[in-house]
């Protein structure tokens, strides 16, 4: 990979500066400014193997701290509260199955589409019937 190929070249390079005595000025130069290329790049490397290391104990910390109960127990709550706003009832409550069910076709009489003859006003009337149907739903697994 990249990386051990940057390692193999700066270990080339610090090998060939150790076995040449006799370098010129220019050369011993020349030897110095590839091994400070090398050098940039190893620098390189150790930021990405340090970037995943860190990416890598984050991932762990996140699995180490996720409870997928305790993040489903909220959605839930959040569902229950919108749904109870939805009904009339206030936050926090906790309605048996004869309220929700009581609460429910209040809504439905005053709501439901067969009441209106006009097309447009039956398709918002039906779309707001179906969302009472599902929080109807969300408050009996809740409460009822």
């Amino acid at each position: 990979d990249w990386r051990d190929a940057a390692i193999a070249r700066y270990e080339a390079l610090v090998a060939q500066l150790a076995g040449e005595s006799a370098l010129s000025e220019a050369a011993a130069a020349a030897l110095l400014r590839e091994l400070e290329a090398q050098l940039g790049e190893l620098r390189s490397v150790l930021r990405a193997v340090e970037a995943e290391a860190a990416a890598e104990a984050e991932a762990a910390s996140f699995d180490e701290h996720f409870d997928p109960r305790a993040e489903t127990a909220k959605v839930y709550r959040s569902e229950s509260e919108a749904a109870l706003g939805f009904f009339g009832f206030a936050p926090g409550s906790r309605p048996n199955g004869n309220e929700i069910q009581a609460a429910w076709r209040r809504f439905m009489k005053a709501n439901h589409p067969d009441l209106v003859a006009d097309p447009a006003q039956k398709a918002r009337r039906e779309e707001r019937c179906k969302k009472a149907n599902l929080r109807k739903v969300v408050l009996e697994k809740a409460f009822g």
